[in-house]
């Protein structure tokens, strides 16, 4: 990872962590990028193209940078309620072409219904991929190009 990339991805964690301690029910991707944006052309004077490609690159980092941290955030969680242990604190919802991540308890009806649609989604593809594996596992030690070792 390049220097400027490091650079980058601190400054749209600081940006997230200010948004986040402020307890901001939403945060979007293009905010993210925003701010960062600002912090590296704080006078705007970079051309129009320049700036589109910027705000482009630096909304792929931020939606990236927050999809990792709500999952290292559910695997670290703490709680006395395995229920709640497995949540995460922000969810992510696409409104229009835009990629907020939402505090848990903000989150709409409809909001948590396509994020449980988009977690079963997720869950049966991966069942189905496992089961490709297996099936493709099986045919090989049947077809003896592969030797079932026993696990212990």
């Amino acid at each position: 990872m390049s220097n400027s990339t490091t650079e980058l991805n601190d400054l749209l964690r600081r940006a997230f962590d200010v948004l986040d301690g402020a307890h901001k029910a939403r945060i979007s991707t293009t905010d993210l990028a925003g701010t960062v944006y600002a912090e590296i052309d704080p006078y705007g004077t970079s051309p129009e193209m320049v700036r589109w490609a910027a705000m482009l690159m630096l909304r792929k980092m931020a939606g990236a940078m927050c999809r990792l941290r709500s999952l290292l955030d559910s695997a670290i969680a703490e709680s006395g309620n395995s229920f709640y242990f497995h949540l995460q604190p922000r969810y992510p919802v696409k409104d229009d072409a835009e990629m907020e991540y939402v505090l848990r308890e903000c989150l709409t009806y409809a909001e948590r219904m396509a994020n449980i649609e988009r977690l079963r989604h997720e869950a049966a593809t991966k069942r189905l991929h496992a089961d490709a594996l297996q099936s493709e596992t099986d045919a090989l030690v049947r077809a003896r190009k592969l030797v079932a070792e026993v696990l212990a």
